[in-house]
């Protein structure tokens, strides 16, 4: 059989093309996208990279030859061995555990958390004289008190910013860390240091709440129930490092991720005011209770939030390595190579989504939108096990939040920047108007 040959990018001497990767990953790989279509490799420093955009490539990976690949990650720097980082019959095991525990009974009890703090958080960001700043900031401690009430369950408020700054600098590090060449000792490595010390800081908060866990019969967060499987299943290897690797894993994904796609979200309404007009006129007429079920009864919203995360997915990019010589439908992929997929280059292909520059959310409602390149929570066995507790938490915040006030820019719009997660280097310059 003949293969395609897989355009290669080489870059300059040694370091490839990691100077034009460093600073701007995704105008970089937007453009040899539209110079080599759905498959090309590029050297990032010492690594050699295989990107794939074409969805059959993609289905290929992710789905049907999902068990000739594994995750191989910095990220275990700070998640540990957890669902996200663990591979073939340790992450079954992990899975089988965890996803019964975001359960409907779970998922219900969540909600009345979404709106009583989101009702908090916009009272006091209203009243704290930073509207029209950054609007980060309020979704960032929405989603950071959400987290702490629903999966670590305590009380740490008070310390926001300096856990919020903690993430940041984790993150901006593994970001960094992943195409150096060789790393320096801890000594001559500030950012090492300044990752050392934020990692403390947040291994302190997850052991705090374990033992605060223990000792509450009332507790319903993810913790908890996690130390209730154990008690009820003393035969599983569940230990506390197993515990807190895999609510750091819940914590990023929960917090982090979803305070950008809020923010996102905003963006997008405060640009197309004929739609936010739209979405408020959905979220006045919704009358009902908040519920799983009554959920379902908001189509715009819907729309409003999956085309924002087809246009920024808070996880741009996935990477796997080939744990064998494998045939991906016309491509050879050789046993060891990292594979990168990004939902932010599936979703901004035109071949696969026409305007795909443009927010347009009724693509989603007549059913034109192209599902199979479309996978902001990732596809097949691994897909995001959090992803309905992500829906329901942005369906409460901005059903809470549309019903008084909308979005309107008040600066630049923002520019993006793949981190660990996508970014704006300048904020979210939006601020909340009373609704007429």
């Amino acid at each position: 059989m003949n293969f395609k040959t897989i355009p290669f990018e080489k870059g300059q001497f040694l370091i490839g093309s990691l100077l034009p990767y460093s600073k701007d990953r995704l105008g970089f790989l937007l453009n040899l996208q539209k110079k080599h279509s759905g498959a090309f490799k590029v050297k990032i420093g010492p690594k050699k990279v295989t990107v794939l955009s074409d969805p059959k490539y993609v289905k290929f990976v992710m789905q049907t030859g999902h068990k000739s690949f594994v995750k191989k990650t910095n990220f275990d720097m700070f998640f540990g061995r957890s669902l996200f980082t663990a591979n073939g019959q340790e992450w079954k095991r992990q899975r089988k555990l965890l996803m019964p525990l975001m359960n409907l009974r779970y998922l219900e009890t969540c909600l009345g958390v979404f709106e009583s703090i989101s009702k908090e958080n916009i009272a006091n960001y209203m009243s704290s004289g930073k509207n029209g700043s950054d609007l980060r900031t309020l979704f960032s401690k929405i989603t950071f008190d959400i987290i702490l009430k629903t999966v670590i369950g305590i009380d740490y408020r008070q310390n926001y910013e300096f856990l919020d700054q903690a993430i940041t600098t984790l993150t901006h590090f593994v970001t960094k860390d992943k195409y150096r060449f060789f790393p320096l000792p801890e000594f001559l490595d500030r950012e090492k240091r300044e990752f050392n010390d934020a990692l403390k800081t947040l291994n302190d908060l997850i052991y705090k709440s374990l033992e605060t866990a223990k000792s509450s019969s009332e507790d319903f967060s993810f913790i908890s129930q996690l130390l209730e499987y154990k008690k009820q299943n003393p035969e599983e290897n569940i230990n506390e490092d197993f515990i807190r690797d895999n609510i750091v894993t819940v914590m990023f994904a929960g917090y982090e991720t979803t305070a950008m796609t809020f923010s996102f979200i905003a963006e997008m309404l405060a640009y197309s005011p004929k739609i936010q007009e739209e979405l408020i006129k959905e979220i006045r007429s919704f009358d009902k209770e908040f519920s799983v079920e009554n959920l379902k009864d908001t189509p715009i919203l819907d729309a409003v939030i999956s085309e924002t995360m087809r246009l920024y997915p808070a996880g741009w990019a996935f990477t796997r390595v080939a744990s064998e010589d494998v045939i991906a439908e016309d491509i050879e992929i050789k046993k060891e190579d990292i594979v990168l997929i990004s939902p932010y280059l599936l979703g901004r292909n035109e071949k696969l989504h026409p305007d795909a520059n443009v927010f347009k959310p009724f693509r989603f409602l007549d059913d034109s939108v192209n599902r199979d390149a479309y996978m902001p929570f990732g596809m097949g066995p691994r897909t995001c096990s959090g992803a309905n507790f992500a829906i329901l938490e942005l369906k409460v915040v901005l059903i809470t939040l549309l019903r008084e006030y909308k979005f309107e820019s008040c600066g630049d719009k923002c520019q993006v920047d793949a981190r660990a997660t996508l970014f704006s280097k300048n904020g979210f310059n939006i601020k909340l108007i009373r609704n007429s």
